[in-house]
């Protein structure tokens, strides 16, 4: 994550030295590298991370080794009633951090919501082909391109296109900072209603939506 003045781009190596992925993002970005390692695909190992300067200033970098898992309730009626909710979930990046990943379990076609319009450009919804293993490492931009989002009645549409576990992944965009209490940013998470396929749930978040 490089200040709002720089811009420092990232490459992931393999422990004998082979580039396996560049972030090249711009001014005050965070880029970032996400590994597949679950099983049958890359496995754990040595990786060595490099920053390169473009525009030089100030930069942090963080690495995120996770084993968080998010689960999409099951929808028991329509609309929401606010953030308590028991049919929404969350995805969370306290301020301190500069990105958090949480693996999802996902069929292909399903889909789910997130509460805002513009959740795709900083929610991203990462899944790999087990027959295409370059897709086991993959850049920001990879994942942008990607990931399969609409924007409908308010909301953010995410849907995998195959079955298997998924990384979503949050970042800011921004420095990292201390606040007490912590303070951070969230996205109200909804599964799409088969019968309401086209309207979201939580679009009025936090408040209720009929």
């Amino acid at each position: 994550q490089p200040a709002a003045t720089a811009d420092w781009d990232l490459i992931l190596r393999d422990a004998a030295g082979s580039t396996l992925a560049t972030s090249l993002y711009g001014l005050g970005r965070t880029d970032f590298v996400v590994v597949d390692s679950t099983a049958g695909h890359r496995p754990f190992g040595a990786y060595t991370a490099a920053v390169t300067a473009y525009t030089p200033g100030p930069y942090w970098v963080q690495q995120r080794t996770d084993t968080t898992t998010i689960t999409l309730p099951p929808v028991t009626h329509s609309g929401t009633t606010g953030a308590s909710d028991p049919d929404l979930t969350f995805s969370s990046l306290v301020d301190h951090d500069l990105v958090t990943v949480a693996d999802l379990w996902l069929t292909a076609g399903e889909s789910f919501w997130a509460h805002t319009t513009t959740a795709a450009s900083s929610l991203l919804l990462a899944g790999s082909d087990p027959a295409d293993p370059t897709s086991f490492v993959q850049s920001r931009a990879t994942v942008t391109a990607r990931q399969h989002t609409e924007v409908i009645d308010g909301c953010t549409r995410y849907t995998a296109q195959r079955t298997g576990w998924h990384a979503l992944i949050q970042i800011g965009d921004r420095a990292p900072s201390t606040h007490v209490p912590t303070q951070g940013t969230g996205y109200a998470l909804h599964r799409i209603d088969p019968a309401r396929p086209l309207s979201c749930p939580q679009r009025e978040f936090p408040g209720p939506t009929p």
